[in-house]
């Protein structure tokens, strides 16, 4: 472990040097392989990302970086497959960052793009003091709405939770707008971290955005102050769309195991969803999809006349897989990649690939992928929450145990146990400690 730990050290101080001599700024164009030929980084996601790998071509002559695409909610299971397999990609993406994917990566705190990302930001995705993972930039979240499809059921788009009920009655009365089951709410992201934080997303206007939702949060996350006793009102809402029959959890059930199913997004397209929560690259992909409907999205919406919230989280987070520990010009060439990922230009360019609208930087990036989603006015009034506040392995066990509880097949009381036991056990990430 110690010549390993020595190793990747040397490392980052190799990648310094490089940055030192270069006519880049921070190296980035680097060095040859020594054959003349081109190094290939392989690299799976959920979309293409064509002015990133352009940038790279641009910025590197001796390597080709090659993203090979999967879909939005199978890519998390494909990725771990092929690593277990020992076949997995070059550079690691996931939405899991506390999922078992870690266990195949490489620990890039010695490198020194590691500390170029807000210490908020990492500081909850560091396993045991260390860097595993650099977040991707993040992307608005709440819900979309089939704005054509609800005019022709005589609504609008909702504003209030009321609202948004009644589209979805209208919805599954008529039988357009939902599934042969009658199901009207889908979720487009079936992890279990996009899961918890949809949860999360529909306590936010009548608890956690209030005043004492703050107190309280502030107090979870040190530790004072029990989910169990006071999030069984708040989260009535993501159960009664099960109840009430918008919302079918054991697909999301099965979507969380990686089984095969239609995505939210396909579906909301062929008329047999009205709503699904979402983010604002999969409002942008249902719209290129050639449907005449118009879409937009709305934020998590109250019950009790408060203002209605957004929600912002990475869209996924990016490694190095461990296996180019044995091969060093392979592991040179990714270090670069991810110097570059964490620079101003390729901030810059991954937003405009994925139509995310924030970066992680600790550098100002100019401009944002995300346009004209339907969030502006909530954006630029201040209504936008950040998830990422709560640990990614807590939020993943809200979504997986609180799924499971809508599915009859846990107690509420105990799943609030499951997320207390796992807060109070928990060790700080910057501590050093192995959790």
């Amino acid at each position: 472990m110690k010549k390993r730990s020595a190793y990747y050290f040397l490392t980052g101080i190799a990648v310094c040097c490089l940055a030192a001599c270069s006519g880049k700024p921070e190296g980035l164009e680097g060095q040859k392989n020594g054959t003349g030929e081109k190094l290939t980084v392989t690299a799976l996601y959920y979309t293409e990302l064509p002015e990133f790998e352009a940038l790279a071509e641009s910025s590197f002559k001796d390597i080709d970086l090659q993203i090979e695409q999967e879909s939005v909610s199978a890519y998390n299971g494909v990725t771990l497959q092929r690593l277990k397999e020992g076949q997995g990609q070059d550079l690691v993406f996931t939405s899991m960052p506390r999922g078992e994917a870690g266990e195949y990566v490489l620990d890039l705190s010695a490198n020194a793009f590691s500390a170029d990302f807000t210490s908020s930001t990492m500081d909850l995705i560091r396993r045991g003091g260390k860097t595993i993972w650099l977040p991707m930039p993040g992307v608005y979240k709440g819900l979309i709405v089939n704005r054509t499809l609800a005019r022709e059921l005589g609504k609008d788009v909702p504003e209030s939770l009321q609202e948004l009920k009644a589209l979805m009655k209208a919805a599954k009365e008529a039988g357009a707008g939902a599934d042969e089951n009658g199901f009207t709410f889908g979720a487009a992201e079936m992890d279990e971290l996009s899961v918890g934080e949809m949860i999360l997303g529909t306590m936010i206007p009548d608890f956690l955005g209030t005043m004492e939702g703050e107190w309280w949060a502030n107090d979870f996350l040190g530790k004072k102050a029990d989910a169990k006793g006071i999030l069984e009102e708040p989260l009535s809402l993501f159960f009664s769309l099960a109840s009430e029959g918008y919302m079918d959890p054991v697909c999301i059930y099965k979507g969380m195991a990686q089984e095969s199913i239609a995505p939210a997004a396909e579906r909301m397209v062929l008329r047999k969803l009205s709503v699904c929560s979402g983010n604002s690259d999969t409002l942008h992909r249902i719209r290129e999809s050639g449907t005449e409907d118009e879409f937009v999205m709305i934020p998590f919406l109250s019950g009790a006349g408060h203002p209605p919230w957004v929600t912002t989280a990475p869209a996924s987070y990016l490694g190095v897989n461990r296996a180019l520990a044995e091969d060093e010009k392979k592991l040179d060439a990714a270090l670069r990649l991810l110097e570059l990922f964490a620079s101003p230009e390729g901030q810059a360019a991954v937003l405009r690939d994925t139509r995310a609208s924030m970066s992680y930087l600790n550098e100002p990036v100019e401009g944002s992928g995300a346009e004209n989603t339907g969030l502006e006015r909530y954006v630029e009034e201040g209504y936008v929450y950040n998830t990422n506040r709560f640990y990614a392995d807590m939020t993943g066990l809200l979504g997986s145990s609180m799924v499971r509880v809508s599915m009859g097949r846990t107690e509420l009381s105990e799943a609030l146990s499951s997320i207390d036991s796992l807060n109070k056990n928990r060790t700080d990430h910057n501590t050093g400690a192995e959790e």
